[in-house]
């Protein structure tokens, strides 16, 4: 789910960032945790086998001269990722936002079947009741169909067309679904919705125009769903995703050379044991590129299972 902590930043106070800093879960230290360590491991590995085996040999000697071709290359390096991961985080995050806002509400169509829809009389009271929970009911069996197919939470809970039994659809109205095509029962729901709301327009339930405002909401609706699947099938480009990642670990590899030290016993130089400064600069590129892996990964239309997931039970799953 996704993590919320604007609670903890309602009151502005001078301790409210610091809490916010240095929080564990859905932060960035828990994001670049593993890989920092690694690099760090292969850092000290390096920097051990050059001061102890390699110092003063043929071997330490190519082996500096890598180190000082990576310091030049690394500025440019830099640059070239800062670009890189600017714009391509800025696709991914809009994209997770507009996924979204693309997810469809069922309560504008049910207020206004509540407001339009109106009971015939006392007589038919029961039945005109029972046709709006009709129309709703099928709206939500079309939301779960269609986030069967691309939420992985949903597919968990619902995993077959009996877990819908008899919370969404009867059993005759299950059987209908497993004979038709598969591309069509994300809509069948739908379908069935619009002929209950032609039935009530027959019955003198609801005028012309409530009618058509109606089944313009509920069309809304099935379009957005539409879109939901569309999020799905196509994918930001993968050469697109591997250039990016390739180009920040490249990066990446090159800054654990380029900050190696080097001693030279004609210069009276100062060696960083720790290099902090590159430490620093490793948890902002690689907590920014952290932000579009699992943005894009833990999208709703991906799965949705871990901390970057949205939360699914405002929308009553």
């Amino acid at each position: 789910m996704t993590v919320s902590y604007m609670q903890e930043a309602a009151t502005a106070n001078s301790f409210t960032f610091l809490r916010l800093l240095f929080r564990w879960r859905g932060s960035v230290w828990k994001s670049v945790a593993f890989e920092l360590f690694v690099w760090l491991f292969i850092y000290f590995n390096f920097s051990t086998i050059y001061v102890f085996f390699l110092r003063d040999s043929k071997s330490g000697n190519i082996y500096e001269q890598v180190v000082k071709r990576c310091q030049q290359i690394v500025p440019e390096g830099r640059t070239v990722v800062t670009f890189a991961l600017g714009f391509y985080v800025s696709h991914i995050t809009n994209r997770w936002w507009t996924i979204f806002m693309t997810i469809p509400w069922p309560d504008t169509t049910a207020l206004a079947l509540c407001a339009f829809l109106r009971t015939r009389s006392k007589k038919h009271e029961v039945e005109d009741k029972a046709i709006r929970k009709s129309i709703l009911r099928y709206m939500l069996l079309s939301f779960v169909l269609v986030f069967r197919d691309v939420s992985e939470r949903i597919i968990k809970r619902f995993p077959t067309y009996k877990h819908l039994v008899p919370a969404l659809m009867t059993e005759e109205e299950r059987l209908k679904l497993e004979r038709i095509e598969k591309v069509r029962v994300h809509w069948m729901p739908i379908e069935w919705s619009l002929s209950l709301l032609r039935r009530c327009r027959e019955q003198g339930s609801i005028d012309e125009h409530h009618f058509c405002t109606v089944t313009r909401k509920v069309l809304d609706y099935r379009q957005m769903l539409h879109n939901i699947l569309s999020f799905d099938w196509v994918n930001v480009p993968l050469v697109y995703v591997q250039v990016v990642n390739l180009c920040t670990m490249s990066y990446f590899f090159l800054q654990l050379l380029a900050t190696q030290p080097i001693l030279d016993e004609k210069q009276n130089q100062q060696v960083d044991i720790v290099p902090v400064y590159f430490i620093m600069e490793f948890i902002v590129f690689n907590g920014w590129l952290k932000t579009a892996q699992e943005q894009y990964g833990a999208q709703l239309v991906q799965g949705g299972l871990d901390e970057s997931g949205i939360e699914d039970r405002p929308l009553g799953m």
